[in-house]
């Protein structure tokens, strides 16, 4: 299995590589991407979710074009840190990565980190910052919080360096 604590993660990695940060819903995924030193989040897009197994097949495709050998994964904890019922799909989604490795270049390496009011971080921001309508914003949310998580555990790792 690989799924390891974050930032234990980045030592399973190749030089050169990068990560993808995932924003798993039960409609979309938003992803993001981060450069090869691990400083900075760019949001990338925002997947329509479809069969698990073609989401899956469309993220190893990212991870190939990209250099990725790790996703970081928002786990939606609860205010009291306990899981609910979106953790549990989350994790559940995370094993299905790993079961599907062989669609992979190489095995997907996975860290959870804390996604708590990621989105809604976001949404505060795109009403105060924007002048977006309702649709547009709906369109980049989770791709935008998939950048918030992962520029939050970059942060993490560089914070404890």
């Amino acid at each position: 299995m690989s799924i390891h604590p974050w930032p234990h993660l980045l030592k399973r990695l190749k030089k050169g590589q990068c990560l993808l940060g995932l924003d798993v819903g039960s409609k979309t995924i938003g992803v993001a991407v981060s450069d090869p030193a691990f400083t900075q989040s760019s949001p990338l897009l925002t997947i329509e979710r479809q069969k698990v197994s073609t989401d899956i097949a469309t993220l190893a495709e990212l991870a190939k074009e990209r250099n990725c050998g790790g996703f970081i994964i928002g786990l939606p904890l609860n205010m009291d840190d306990s899981e609910g019922m979106a953790a549990k799909k989350v994790r559940a989604f995370a094993a299905q990565i790993l079961e599907a490795k062989t669609t992979f270049t190489s095995e997907p390496h996975i860290s959870f980190f804390d996604e708590r009011l990621s989105t809604s971080v976001m949404q505060d921001f795109l009403t105060e910052q924007t002048d977006l309508r309702h649709k547009r914003r709906s369109e980049i949310i989770d791709k935008l919080a998939a950048h918030h998580i992962l520029q939050s555990a970059l942060e993490h790792y560089n914070k404890s360096k």
